[in-house]
């Protein structure tokens, strides 16, 4: 019995070493920019109209803002059109997302209700 327990305790010592190998490797993704955090005042995750419209105002206002969505077709999209000679930067991945805010860092997160939770409250 104390053999599984202890063959247990490799397993979970191994497991957490080899993830935190793989969380620093950074394959495919653009590479990080500044240890210190990158230039975008805050950031903001979820471009439905709600999001779009609190980047575009935070652009109108000065600030530098730092946009994600998990479709990352849609960032694209919003920057060659509404966001185009904006101080807005688009993000592919979480990753770049992070990297593109100063520190100490300030995200919003904004996404649609699902269909399912929104039967519940109202």
């Amino acid at each position: 019995m104390a053999d599984h327990a202890l063959e247990r305790i490799v397993l979970l010592i191994l497991a957490s070493f080899s993830a935190r190998r793989l969380a620093n490797l950074n394959v495919g993704a653009a590479p990080i920019q500044d240890v210190n955090g990158g230039s975008c005042d805050f950031g903001l995750i979820g471009l439905a109209v709600m999001g779009q419209n609190l980047i575009m105002n935070g652009a109108d206002h000065g600030f530098k803002v730092c946009a994600f969505n998990r479709t990352v077709s849609k960032v694209d999209r919003f920057l060659a059109n509404e966001a185009q000679g904006k101080s807005i930067v688009g993000a592919h991945s979480l990753e770049e997302f992070v990297s593109n805010l100063k520190k100490p860092r300030v995200a919003m997160l904004l996404v649609q209700i699902s269909p399912l939770f929104q039967a519940r409250i109202c």
